[in-house]
């Protein structure tokens, strides 16, 4: 087995799954169109394009690991040539993606422009608004297509961080972190920072802090992309470091 045909192997993965989405947000088109236009006065906003492709494309993260991984130990293919096709797997898969939907969007603006009450926007345009409204055509189609590159890698890899992760761990461990950690993100967490904000414990909460520094990541007090973009350059670095150093000591299991 050629250590090229990892990387087919990963790709194969997703195809139904890209076909399926694709087919999916294609009838959603068609009904919000339908409606505007059998409806008068009916005014629908296609908006968050590029979210449910994150959600879809960690999800595709949290499904890409065990198959690949039995399939190179079973054919003395290395950790370290399966990490690499992953890496390449989750660019070319990002990039795809982040060129379809651009075209998608351009295309529904062209229609958004013929139909009235059918106003389109992508998530660069509605977070950072400032920023759509002075940069140049060019500009704004660069930015654009990187910031969704970018965010569809971080959420790769951050679905497949997870699913390593739960693959190493017993059965006690997951159900421990499956309840522990929503609970303590949802209920605990925030119990707590209002707790020690009322007791005058903090003179900012927790959350807020978390909030403005999540902001200050993604460049929106700014107004710019660009650091949204670098940020999750940064972050998918840095979880792919964490999936390499959980995979490369990862071993079969019945």
């Amino acid at each position: 087995m050629k250590v090229n045909a990892i990387l087919k192997f990963q790709l194969n993965e997703h195809k139904k799954g890209i076909m399926i989405y694709y087919f999916v947000m294609l009838c959603v088109i068609i009904l919000s169109t339908g409606s505007v236009l059998s409806f008068q006065g009916v005014e629908v906003e296609f908006t968050g394009l590029e979210i449910a492709t994150m959600i879809f494309l960690f999800v595709c993260g949290l499904n890409g690991f065990k198959e690949a991984f039995y399939l190179t130990l079973q054919n003395g293919i290395t950790r370290k040539e399966l990490f690499k096709n992953r890496l390449l797997m989750v660019m070319i898969l990002a990039t795809f993606m982040a060129l379809v939907d651009e075209l998608i969007l351009n295309l529904l603006n062209v229609l958004g422009s013929q139909i009235q009450n059918f106003p389109i926007s992508g998530l660069v345009e509605m977070v950072y608004g400032t920023f759509f409204s002075t940069a140049s055509s060019g500009m704004i189609l660069l930015v654009d297509i990187g910031f969704k590159i970018f965010l569809y890698a971080f959420a790769l890899s951050v679905g497949y961080f997870i699913r390593i992760g739960y693959y190493r761990m017993n059965k006690s461990q997951r159900i421990a972190v499956s309840v522990g950690v929503p609970i303590g993100l949802t209920y605990v967490l925030p119990f707590l920072d209002t707790m020690l904000y009322q007791a005058g414990v903090i003179t900012t909460p927790y959350s807020l802090i978390v909030l403005q520094g999540l902001a200050w990541m993604l460049g929106i007090p700014s107004q710019n992309p660009i650091m949204a973009m670098v940020s999750f350059f940064a972050l998918t670095v840095i979880f792919s470091g964490f999936s390499w150093l959980m995979l490369r000591k990862a071993g079969i299991k019945n």
